[in-house]
């Protein structure tokens, strides 16, 4: 944790290592990805752990839990009660005295947290992507507010600024920077530039410092986004993420993920797989993978962005780009486009996160275009995947402008191959896309059959694509086990189900099982209880 920046002092082309760091951290972890022991500058502290992975001792301390496998007491003796949905609702201390109750919304957000203590009342206004937009205290009135926040369209939890109010008047503004891992890591007003920094340990425990990087011991700017983003609660001394939890101290949730093992991973507890500094969870619900140049993905295992005659061009370590300006040429950092043809013209393209590339005729064939707009052959070769940094009708418009900036021949290029700009991520990233079949029939059943039968067809005739979309399932070989149905019937690939969306009727989205189950997100993609089959297929 040395605090520097990198250098190459003999200029050998290798980075300085640091003779010796200010702190260091090492964990034991059992099988399951439960910390034995944490050792922080030679001091040790052990952990014990019950068959059902929740941390029961740190140290001498033991902690507790109810019948639904949630914290009711922690480390430093303070005690969570719950509601009937098992959803945090009031934080005491060790007399039982309350610290903070919060109010919650019946999409389960917090939308009151009431502090007697300090005796203050604070309601919470949201947008919905579950983003606090503004906090006013003591009413609901214009006069009551006392914050307002602003998100970057980088990744749902990207805080940039933050508007102070006092008396219904602005008294401050102060804008956020942040790393890679999405850790605010300092903020500036425009009059003094940094007022303070954040440091943290992997797992998130934050060091509050002044703007020339000595230790402070409070924020009095009361700054509460920290850790990846995750709004942090300083009576609860936990960080929020929608649906869970998160204990920094502990590296761990609080409670049990409401996806059990559908999210992927058999600690229901564990935090990100134990890789802070690979992953983030912004629901609280599954790992998702981010990449270090400001656009956001979903976890690779869970998130393919494969769909079937759909790709994006990527060339090298730039891409189009579409979150910063919209620059009308190759850029080192950006958002990627998502780019289609009207009849498969770019079918065969494919994601290829871990960096191997499986070109076919049509990938081939796209490379080559891209060299006649002037990409590097080695680039242009790259063909890459889908991100979700589109959001809007807006954005694409303003993408595809960009994209016809590229100049005359770029501008053929597009136009001549019928490209537009779309976004593969349904309702802005609530879920994900496998796959997309035309819809054939009317029945549900006859939806499922057709849509199975024609993607069935494409993994055996595209032994790639069988091949990424087996890794993103964990499934050893999908075409092998969706032929494996009775009487000749296609099965639905494993951990899958097909979704009729509301807004596409023409075509089924074939998505994670637990995605489409997932709970927070119902009455978004269902409706007023009602999908895209209810609208269009029974009236």
């Amino acid at each position: 944790f040395s605090r520097g920046v990198l250098s190459d002092a003999n200029s050998d082309g290798l980075f300085d290592t640091v003779a010796s760091s200010s702190r260091t951290q090492a964990w034991n972890l059992d099988a399951l990805g439960n910390w034995s022991t944490l050792t922080t500058n030679s001091t040790g502290q052990s952990r014990t752990h019950n068959a059902q992975n929740q941390v029961t001792g740190v140290g001498s301390t033991s902690l507790t839990y109810d019948a639904n496998g949630s914290m009711t007491a922690d480390e430093s003796s303070r005690v969570f009660v719950y509601d009937a949905w098992n959803r945090l609702a009031a934080v005491r201390n060790s007399s039982n005295s309350p610290i903070v109750t919060y109010s919650i919304d019946a999409l389960g957000r917090r939308i009151i947290e009431d502090r007697p203590n300090a005796n203050t009342v604070d309601h919470l206004y949201y947008s919905t992507g579950w983003q606090v937009l503004e906090e006013r205290r003591g009413g609901t009135s214009s006069g009551d507010i006392r914050r307002q926040y602003f998100w970057s369209i980088d990744y749902v939890d990207a805080l940039t600024a933050r508007v102070d109010y006092a008396s219904g008047a602005v008294s401050a503004t102060y804008h956020a920077q942040y790393d890679a891992n999405w850790n605010i890591t300092a903020i500036a007003d425009a009059t003094s530039g940094i007022v303070e920094r954040y440091t943290y340990d992997p797992y998130g425990v934050v060091t509050v410092l002044y703007a020339n990087w000595s230790v402070r011991g409070g924020s009095p700017y009361g700054w509460n986004y920290l850790h990846q983003g995750g709004r942090f609660d300083v009576d609860s001394n936990l960080y929020s993420f929608r649906h869970r939890d998160y204990s920094a101290p502990l590296g761990r949730w609080t409670s049990e993920d409401p996806l059990g093992f559908d999210a992927g991973d058999t600690n229901f507890y564990r935090y990100v797989g134990n890789s802070p500094g690979n992953w983030v969870d912004s629901n609280g619900l599954y790992v998702e993978w981010f990449s270090g140049i400001g656009d956001y993905f979903g976890d690779f295992m869970s998130n393919p962005w494969v769909l079937r005659g759909f790709g994006a061009l990527q060339a090298g370590f730039g891409v189009v780009e579409v979150g910063g300006g919209f620059a009308t040429g190759w850029t080192p950092l950006g958002a990627i486009l998502v780019l289609h043809g009207g009849d498969n013209v770019v079918a065969g393209s494919r994601t290829v996160i871990a960096g191997q590339t499986c070109q076919t005729l049509t990938e081939g064939t796209v490379s080559l275009g891209l060299q006649q707009v002037g990409v590097s052959e080695g680039n242009a070769d790259l063909i890459a995947g889908i991100g979700n940094g589109i959001g809007s009708a807006a954005v694409e418009a303003r993408a595809i402008s960009a994209l016809k900036g590229f100049g005359s021949s770029g501008g053929r290029f597009i136009s001549d191959w019928g490209f537009d700009v779309i976004t593969l991520n349904y309702k802005k990233g609530i879920y994900e896309v496998i796959s997309s079949q035309p819809i054939i029939g009317k029945s549900r059943g006859v939806h499922r059959y057709n849509a199975n039968q024609s993607l069935l067809k494409e993994l055996e005739s595209d032994p790639c694509l069988n091949k990424y979309i087996s890794q993103i399932l964990g499934v050893e070989d999908v075409a092998s086990q969706m032929k494996s149905g009775k009487s000749g019937k296609p099965l639905n690939p494993k951990r899958t189900e097909w979704h009729h969306p509301i807004d596409d009727p023409r075509n089924l989205y074939l998505l994670r099982r637990s995605v489409h189950r997932d709970p927070g997100i119902q009455g978004i993609i269902h409706e007023g209880n009602k999908g895209g089959y209810a609208n269009y297929f029974t009236q």
